[in-house]
């Protein structure tokens, strides 16, 4: 996701505020992406069909049971960006949950950082799917 400038019409980073380009190509969906030298904490490897299908069908099936969602919901005070934010209607009041889509090799310290990260964002915990590669090296 990115966000219009209002000046010039291009795109820029939700997270960092610089601008952003969209990459179109026959092997990997269209995506927006930094240009060259930009320093933002949540920019990351582009993602690959597998973890953009998973998270699709996450927010489907959220949004289907009546869940309030939001696609790539960004955190820039924590250098976080959730893959798909779930609101949960509950007794007490609504509650937020995280949910990571995981489709490669990630250590526990990094897990434990991102969930920390959540936590001090306002979410009640992080669910984890963890998809292909993931699953074989965790």
């Amino acid at each position: 996701m990115a966000d219009v400038l209002p000046d010039s019409g291009g795109y820029c980073c939700p997270h960092c505020r610089h601008p952003v380009h969209l990459q179109r190509g026959r092997v990997k969906v269209a995506h927006f992406a930094h240009t060259a030298g930009a320093d933002c904490p949540a920019a990351s490897e582009p993602e690959s069909s597998e973890h953009l299908a998973a998270k699709a069908l996450l927010a489907a099936e959220s949004h289907a049971l009546g869940y309030g969602v939001i696609f790539e919901r960004p955190h820039p005070a924590h250098c976080r960006r959730v893959d798909v934010a779930v609101r949960i209607p509950g007794r007490a009041g609504p509650v937020q949950v995280a949910v990571e889509v995981q489709a490669s090799a990630i250590n526990t310290k990094e897990m434990i950082r991102r969930e920390r990260a959540d936590r001090a964002a306002g979410y009640l915990s992080t669910s984890w799917c963890l998809t292909g590669l993931a699953r074989q090296t965790c």
